[in-house]
């Protein structure tokens, strides 16, 4: 009887112990849980001050940069720099206009094309 008594406490403690252990875990998760959102939070924080500081600067430098220039060539100048880097011909190679001798007839234009080929070819 003493020896079924025993295992009981036994068993008792041992369920207690489990018990425990399953808090502590449970409290350390929670833990754990809590120090990665707050520093999810603080590098957000961080990176949407240095997102606001940039743009804010950036800003700060057209409005000088419009200050410099009037503002009507200042977009002018603006317009010619994307125009300018976007690689897109704004004037064609050769153009054929009227026959009023000053050159630029159909002729002209495919004189010079078969010109500009041949010196391309050369030069490859």
């Amino acid at each position: 009887m003493v020896d079924a008594e025993r295992e009981v406490q036994i068993a008792e403690f041992n369920a207690q112990s489990a018990v425990k252990k399953a808090e502590g875990d449970a409290k350390a998760k929670t833990t754990n849980a809590e120090a990665d959102a707050m520093v999810v939070k603080t590098v957000g924080a961080a990176e949407a001050e240095k997102i606001k500081a940039v743009g804010t600067a950036e800003a700060d430098v057209i409005k000088v940069k419009i200050e410099s220039v009037k503002s009507d060539n200042y977009a002018a100048i603006e317009v010619a720099r994307h125009l300018a880097g976007s690689g897109q011909k704004l004037v064609p190679d050769s153009a054929a206009g009227g026959g009023g001798g000053s050159g630029g007839t159909r002729v002209d234009v495919l004189l010079a094309n078969v010109i500009r080929d041949n010196a391309a070819k050369k030069r490859e």
